[in-house]
């Protein structure tokens, strides 16, 4: 857990009667539940979340005094960060600068980037300090203008979204907007095929579905479709149904998404169709192999659960940006081994014969114990070094082999060389030390 306090500024439903036929005309209307997508998960790794509905006060006190109200919290409590999932201009330009000026840290979080970064996304950049992208292919683009940007999907919080009593109510279903790209001609081939399938969501005949019934849908259809074309079907994006559907232990067959496959196994943990015509086929070969949709089923659920909560993906961006934003100062000295504790990493002085070098792990990395060789690739999760901080590791060599991981620069075990190991309770060794700031 993060030592810190962060103000997250969320936006849901406009609650005002007034103002509510204007914002389903404008296409205002959050499509998401941000408190079980953001805020539960935010909780679980910050110490103080602050959450601030800036719909909610636009509708009570409107847009200058709303923008007024975030300023004087961030006086008040001094968050480290303030993390605003975006939509559209709910909160000013002038706003966040005056945030930065008191020393809080803006993180902007965007997730129509596919179609959005020229026209929208990017002219936020001056005004903020780290970006979240759910588009992988736009972190080139933040980075070209200066800022330092982090893949961070849509998933789901795992304490609602999950496995409940097992029963079927449906062979096939879809929860989807009907008039997103082309999902209406896709349904529509499935039907005139005399697929079993029920529709839920805006435009279909089962309208708007909440959470709570989302989670027992998934859970009670044998097959979950999702489709992954974007509004505009120029571009394909990671929808969060991905994750909510393996999430809740249920099949999921999707339309296909380049980089699907770095998630998740295809045709072992989820499946995938290309066209109409592979997607009524897949179909109707897992309504007839109940036992291998169902180990499908399993396995994704298990890839979901293990990697994919918000609260892991979270974690993962906060921690980087926390870990990248401190300077480490390394320093080495020469000292009697009775100096040293159990969690120094040293090297005995008799034993260096070569130029001693630190650098980050490489391609092709091993080092040498007593029991064989091993590459620094399975060395690394064998240390419970999470993915996102191998690269961050301090590696100590000389100029032939790798003498130690020095694990502890970040909180993990260090471990040495077979090249270093001396037992002499009474030697001069070159101690390592390091310090954060």
């Amino acid at each position: 857990m993060i030592n810190e306090t962060i103000l997250a500024i969320i936006q849901t439903n406009n609650i005002n009667p007034k103002l509510l036929p204007y914002a389903e005309k404008e296409s205002l209307l959050v499509s998401w539940n941000p408190d079980l997508k953001c805020i539960e998960p935010l909780k679980k790794v910050f110490k103080n979340v602050i959450r601030f509905d800036v719909g909610e006060y636009y509708t009570k006190i409107g847009a200058i005094a709303t923008n007024k109200m975030i300023i004087e919290i961030v006086k008040k409590h001094s968050p480290k960060y303030l993390f605003w999932p975006t939509m559209t201009y709910e909160i000013f330009e002038n706003t966040f600068s005056n945030i930065r000026k008191l020393g809080t840290k803006i993180i902007l979080w965007f997730f129509d980037d596919e179609e959005r970064f020229n026209d929208y996304s990017k002219y936020w950049v001056p005004f903020s300090d780290f970006i979240f992208t759910t588009d992988k292919n736009s972190i080139p683009n933040y980075i070209s203008l200066g800022i330092d940007a982090y893949h961070l999907l849509v998933t789901v919080n795992n304490d609602f979204f999950k496995p409940i009593s097992p029963k079927t109510l449906y062979d096939v279903s879809f929860v989807g907007n009907r008039n997103v790209a082309d999902r209406d001609n896709f349904i529509k081939h499935l039907l005139d095929n005399n697929i079993d399938l029920t529709t839920f969501g805006r435009g279909w005949k089962n309208d708007y579905v909440t959470d709570l019934q989302m989670n027992e849908i998934y859970n009670f259809s044998k097959i979950n479709l999702c489709f992954t074309k974007s509004y505009t079907k120029k571009n394909k994006q990671f929808k969060d149904k991905l994750f909510m559907i393996t999430m809740c232990g249920g099949f999921l067959l999707t339309e296909y998404i380049e980089g699907i496959d770095e998630y998740f196994e295809i045709d072992k943990e989820i499946s995938c169709f290309k066209d109409q015509d592979e997607m009524l086929k897949k179909i109707t070969y897992y309504l007839q192999h109940d036992e291998e949709r169902k180990s499908i089923a399993l396995a994704g659920y298990e890839k979901c659960i293990n990697n994919y909560t918000q609260e892991k993906l979270f974690e993962k961006c906060f921690f980087l940006i926390e870990k990248n934003n401190k300077k480490v100062y390394i320093f080495s000295r020469i000292v009697n081994i009775s100096e040293c504790t159990k969690d120094d990493l040293w090297i005995p002085i008799k034993k260096i014969t070569f130029d001693i070098h630190i650098r980050n792990r490489q391609e092709g990395d091993f080092i040498s114990f007593e029991y064989g060789k091993k590459t620094i690739k399975k060395l690394f999760p064998e240390m419970g070094i999470e993915r996102y901080f191998r690269d961050l590791i301090p590696i100590i060599c000389n100029n032939r082999e790798i003498l130690a991981v020095w694990g502890s620069v970040f909180n993990y075990r260090n471990r040495v060389s077979k090249l270093i190991f001396d037992t002499d309770n009474n030697m001069d060794v070159l101690l390592f030390k390091s310090r954060q700031e």
